[in-house]
């Protein structure tokens, strides 16, 4: 990829500071000085700091560090980072002498930054230290969310930057110190050599990696094949039955679709390793939500749906104690990631977050009349539709919106649904005042308040019953990654025959093969004789012939991704040994349709769902002959 060169002039800081790093982590890092300080006090040992100030600080203290640190990152850019420099010079800037750490509105001078910005400038002009300075750099990769995935740098440094809060991340939400063993397991892809990395969950596999060197009862793998994990899971589980007076914390780190086929795989296994009361499990996911019907699927591992918890009222769950133990249950062993902005400025409250999402799932099930008008006005009819959901004192910022021409303003959004600029940070590469597809924080006390006068429904106390403190803070919620909404996106992975295809390995497809856009679709089909057919759709370019790419796509492919993609290249082979390469192409099928098809298009908020489609059940029988989808899929 050819990237502009910056000179001399256009890299000159915009401001003079003596900020560092290290400098604007200084308040997390005061409160993990006293915690460790603590730690040696027999009496005092038992306060956690970190999780007492993220359960009592005010929303309004914790949005108040949030612009802090945000204005001292815009201001540490504007002096470090050439390519940020390079840009706000380009659009007018020339001084950001003008930015108010008490005051989130004074970025709102900042020009918007889109996704270009990602392949306009390198990475090594966007990386926030100085690569001549630091020990090594590694490549991280985007799964390709705008139509090609963004590269980042990272290094080492970063690592021990962070190390400390995550640490007392783990202790705050794992309460790892209560187990004699804590086993975690890292679900995640790996690069091949000379692949960047993809940077979902790769500061957070780094971090759990460190971490479980210095605690001797801490063990760590990181495994890439289900069946993998799902067997590392069980003989941990054989061998906490073996040691009746161990507690244990069996911690699982993957993707959100990878999760689901793994607790389907464990229940599949057998229920009997739940009744262990010395076992308790933390699913964590890198960043993506979990939908309500992912929900129910690890519900049922917690043995929920065997108590009729989709089929019982909230009030009837509310009313039995095991139906609150089951609710509290499940927000504790679910939690929906974070990322380096939380680690940054504070922690998550994803058992706060977690609960707000079961709740709204069960009243929108079995009293939808009771919740229809808070729903329709603030969610657009739906509990839970988006891709993030946390309530922390996170970095990010309304700045303006988009109105119904999709004109972008700066002016100060209403506090209804928004899209367009928001203010938002990331350690792995800063990115300000960007375009959002969706993206509203909600003050949780408002949020309470705001359900309660519509629905009667009150929060706080439906908290107290079932023993979690209704947490301060806000609610970030978006239907999105800081994206330019005009361009494609996708889920992290979809299932194809029991393993998971990822959306970065066909943006590596599209980056490797000349004449197609970048763009394409995946979707799953199931038939009523057990077949799955797998439908990938790419993109030609502008002006390309189909008839002769077509051919030639579908084999390099196939090639690519099973380079690539380990779990690919073993399925097929599967396939192969059952049937042969008809049998494979007939479950795994490309083809390319013309530019600017409008299979590829999307409105603005529209969801990544559009692009890696969610499995469909078709009860017709496959052959060997075209599929009877196939006009639909490539006329739709």
């Amino acid at each position: 990829m050819t990237y502009e060169v910056l000179t001399a002039e256009q890299v000159e800081p915009l401001i003079d500071t003596d900020l560092s790093l290290e400098k604007m982590d200084s308040a997390t890092a005061s409160i993990v000085r006293m915690q460790h300080v603590m730690d040696r006090l027999p009496l005092l040992r038992r306060i956690n700091l970190m999780g007492l100030l993220q359960a009592v600080t005010p929303a309004s203290v914790q949005r108040k560090l949030a612009v802090k640190k945000a204005v001292q990152t815009a201001q540490y850019l504007g002096e470090h980072n050439r390519a940020c420099i390079a840009f706000w010079r380009e659009h007018g800037i020339t001084s950001l002498d003008f930015l108010d750490p008490g005051d989130a509105n004074t970025l709102r001078q900042l020009p918007i930054m889109t996704s270009d910005f990602f392949y306009r400038y390198a990475p090594e002009d966007r990386f926030l230290r100085d690569p001549d300075e630091v020990e090594a750099l590694t490549v991280l990769s985007s799964s390709g969310s705008t139509g090609e995935p963004k590269l980042f740098l990272t290094c080492p440094e970063d690592a021990q930057q962070t190390l400390p809060a995550m640490t007392q991340f783990l202790r705050t939400n794992w309460n790892i110190d209560a187990f004699d063993r804590v086993e975690i397991i890292v679900h995640t892809i790996r690069a091949e050599p000379g692949e960047p990395q993809w940077g979902a969950g790769y500061n957070m596999t780094r971090l759990l990696s460190l971490i479980a060197k210095d605690y001797p009862y801490i063990h760590f793998r990181h495994l890439t094949q289900i069946d993998d994990t799902v067997a590392r899971i069980r003989q941990v589980l054989a061998e906490a039955k073996a040691q009746m007076g161990e507690r244990t914390l069996i911690a699982l780190y993957t993707y959100p679709p990878d999760a689901a086929e793994i607790v389907r795989k464990l229940t599949d296994f057998g229920r009997d390793f739940e009744d262990h009361p010395q076992v308790s499990f933390k699913i964590t996911l890198t960043g993506e939500a979990i939908p309500p019907y992912r929900i129910f699927q690890m519900a049922e591992w917690l043995r929920i749906v065997e108590a009729g918890f989709s089929d019982r009222s909230l009030a009837d769950m509310l009313a039995d104690a095991r139906g609150r133990q089951q609710l509290l249950s499940l927000a504790e062993n679910f939690s929906t990631g974070f990322g380096a902005a939380e680690i940054q400025t504070g922690v998550s409250g994803s058992v706060g977050a977690m609960m707000w999402t079961l709740v709204m799932a069960l009243l929108q099930r079995n009293e939808p009349e009771r919740v229809a008008p808070f729903l329709e006005k603030y969610f657009d009819g739906r509990a839970f539709p988006w891709s993030i959901l946390k309530a922390s004192p996170n970095v990010f910022f309304l700045l303006g919106s988009t109105d119904e021409e999709g004109e972008t303003s700066l002016d100060a959004p209403a506090p209804e649904v928004h899209r367009g600029p928001a203010f938002a940070t990331a350690l792995a590469g800063a990115v300000v005042n960007c375009e959002l597809d969706y993206m509203h924080i909600w003050d949780m006390g408002a949020l309470a308040d705001r359900l309660r006068e519509t629905s009667g429904v009150d929060m706080r106390a439906i908290f107290r019953r079932i023993g979690l403190r209704y947490e301060a803070g806000d609610m970030v919620l978006t239907n999105g990654r800081i994206d330019s909404s005009s361009a494609g996106g996708l889920d992290a992975a979809i299932s194809w025959g029991g393993q998971s295809i990822y959306g970065h390995n066909f943006h590596t497809v599209a980056a490797r093969l000349p004449g197609l856009s970048g763009r394409f679709t995946a979707q799953s089909l199931d038939y009523s004789d057990g077949e799955r057919v797998f439908w990938v759709h790419f993109e030609a370019d502008r002006g390309e012939n189909l008839a002769t790419l077509q051919p030639r796509v579908a084999k390099a492919a196939v090639e690519i991704l099973s380079d690539v993609n380990a779990e690919f290249a073993h399925r097929r082979k599967l396939l192969l040994n059952e049937g042969g390469e008809a049998r494979f192409r007939r479950t795994f099928r490309i083809r390319v349709l013309p530019y600017n098809h409008s299979r590829f298009q999307r409105a603005p908020g529209q969801r990544k769902l559009k692009y890696i489609r969610k499995p469909q059940y078709i009860e017709v029988a496959v052959d060997d002959v075209d599929d009877p989808m196939a006009a639909g899929l490539i006329t739709g």
